[in-house]
């Protein structure tokens, strides 16, 4: 699959691109799909451009800036 970075995914989201984020269950925690246009991709990691596995899915959440109680599709 192919990923994008961190500063890519922020100008997408300012350009108000994207239209759906989604925690996707992997080996070992979650990791983050952005649907925009007719693009799905993953997010990679900083440094290593592998697909970016956050731990815990509250960790994700935080780095996401959503509240506890807002509306989040999870696979």
């Amino acid at each position: 699959m192919e990923t994008i970075t961190h500063p890519t995914l922020v100008q997408l989201v300012a350009a108000g691109a994207v239209r759906v984020v989604v925690a996707v269950g992997q080996p070992g925690g979650w990791s983050l799909l952005v649907r925009y246009g007719l693009a799905e991709r993953a997010l990679a990691a900083q440094r290593s451009k592998q697909l970016r596995i956050f731990r815990k899915l509250d960790t994700l959440q935080a780095y996401l800036g959503t509240p506890q109680n807002s509306e989040k599709n999870v696979r």
